[in-house]
């Protein structure tokens, strides 16, 4: 039911509440019932609805939640629920809308017929261009200033960015869970300390000169195993990592490009490089891009993520036991404090944006307090959200590394960059960027570094890629 049939069903009773409200029909007075701002928003019982990847794990009332201070967002959710007379509501997402673009072609086409599904929705950021440009989700930059919380953080805040606008927000801290993941025991068997090259992060000489200088030692060392391999992991993976470790990006929230710039030119050409310098294996799936020969024990580092320690489909049935992590390196245009020093989540972390749909100039003057609508929406969201001290979730997130990383020195290194990370737009194009099929720029990536032709391929790239800003997102 749209917005306007829904007004003319209901105008009638809320005349006859208005009156009542106003104490025409006796009583007391409802002003009364709320002490906050002193008056009183009653949406009659209508469900509040957030749709989430995981309604059970994202819901702090189930049992199966999987986020942080439960009781106090179970007590935030129960105070809202009472102070808007609401049921909020967590609901998953249909069959045709578990991720990616059929998620945003749903968002769009919801609200773009008039009859959006939900108020809030989970997405992962790099869904922002895309739902923002359609006009599906709301720009919050004034109502963060009005009803925002001054905790929200700007690690997470970043994240939100798009062009002069602002589309997410929720207490969710986002972490860097991306790194360089390397076997200790088998570092061990070539001669060298297990915790090497985490100490020489933590002691401020991880760098291209020695990472480089290292892996060149190994390819040595283990020059009589012809099985064996120094570094794993499909080369535009390292390729995205080592650009922003060097202070660059691919595609900016201001939608710049930066595949020609020096700081990225410069970090796919030192993977070239060192690809051709010493024994690499990157020929895994592209859906999985973990190479079997890590699992098994035959490669020394390989690129990834956390939560491939444990994941059986990555490293978690690996052979080995000891599972070390350093950060990508710096290069030769990092900072020296590590202020430009970042790491791309490729889609982005998940977060929240509210619904276009529900706006507040279409409903009657006078009536504003008994329809949800876009304003209400996020000031209900806002008060829901618990921003506590973010090194709670930073000591979860230790323990967590804790519990399977090799050494106290692999976490420690990990820790000094639990925050680094930057907001790239590059996985925003889609397949485009990302698809498993000839002409991808996640394939040319590959491509520059294997046929070591990094200028000539990024000169293809950036017009690709201004071409798409072009049709996509300018107007």
């Amino acid at each position: 039911m749209t917005m306007k049939k829904f007004f003319g069903l209901t105008l009638a009773f809320l005349m006859l509440f208005s009156l009542a409200a106003c104490g025409l029909f006796g009583g007391d007075d409802p002003n009364d019932q709320d002490p906050t701002n002193g008056k009183t928003i009653d949406l009659q019982g209508q469900d509040f609805i957030i749709f989430a990847d995981s309604p059970l794990t994202a819901d702090p009332r189930s049992d199966r939640y999987a986020g942080l201070n439960q009781d106090a967002k179970i007590a935030l959710i129960a105070a809202v629920e009472a102070k808007y007379n609401i049921n909020v509501v967590y609901r998953g997402f249909p069959s045709n809308a578990t991720w990616g673009g059929a998620r945003e072609r749903w968002i769009i086409n919801n609200v773009v017929t008039g009859s959006p599904a939900g108020h809030i929705y989970q997405v992962a950021s790099t869904s922002v261009p895309t739902l923002a440009r359609a006009g599906a989700i709301l720009d919050l930059t004034d109502l963060i200033g009005q009803y925002g919380d001054p905790d929200f953080p700007e690690s997470k805040k970043q994240f939100g960015r798009f062009l002069d606008g602002h589309y997410i927000y929720d207490d969710l801290l986002p972490l860097n869970t991306i790194g360089i993941y390397y076997n200790m025991d088998l570092l061990e068997e070539l001669g060298y300390d297990k915790d090497l090259p985490s100490q020489m992060w933590l002691d401020g000489n991880w760098n291209w000169q020695t990472f480089e200088t290292l892996a060149k030692d190994l390819d040595a060392a283990m020059s009589d195993r012809e099985d064996h391999y120094v570094i794993g992991g499909r080369t535009y993976n390292w390729s995205y990592s080592m650009i922003h470790a060097n202070g660059g990006f691919i595609v900016n929230d201001q939608l710049d490009v930066g595949v020609l710039e020096q700081e990225g030119l410069a970090a796919v050409q030192f993977v070239a490089d060192l690809y051709h310098e010493v024994r690499w294996r990157s020929e895994s799936s592209l859906s999985l891009t973990v190479e079997q020969e890590f699992v098994d024990g035959r490669v020394v580092f390989h690129n990834g993520e956390f939560w491939y320690a444990f994941n059986d489909a990555r490293f978690g049935n690996r052979s080995f036991n000891n599972l070390g992590f350093v950060p990508f390196p710096t290069g030769d245009h990092t900072a020296a404090d590590l202020s430009n020093y970042s790491n791309m989540i490729q889609f982005g972390p998940a977060s929240y944006v509210i619904s276009r749909g529900y706006e507040k100039e279409n409903i009657p003057v006078g009536f504003e307090d008994f329809f949800i609508h876009d304003e209400l929406i996020f000031q209900i969201w806002s008060e829901m959200q618990y921003f506590g001290d973010p090194e709670d979730a930073l000591l979860e997130f230790e323990l967590g590394l804790l519990s399977y990383y090799g050494s106290d020195l692999s976490v420690e290194a990990h820790m000094d960059v639990i925050q680094k990370l930057s907001n790239d737009l590059f996985y925003s194009f889609g397949a485009d960027a990302y698809g498993q099929i000839e002409g991808s720029m996640m394939l040319l990536f590959e491509s520059s570094v294997k046929q070591n032709n990094v200028r000539e391929t990024m000169e293809i790239v950036r017009p690709i890629l201004e071409q798409l800003i072009e049709e996509r997102f300018i107007d």
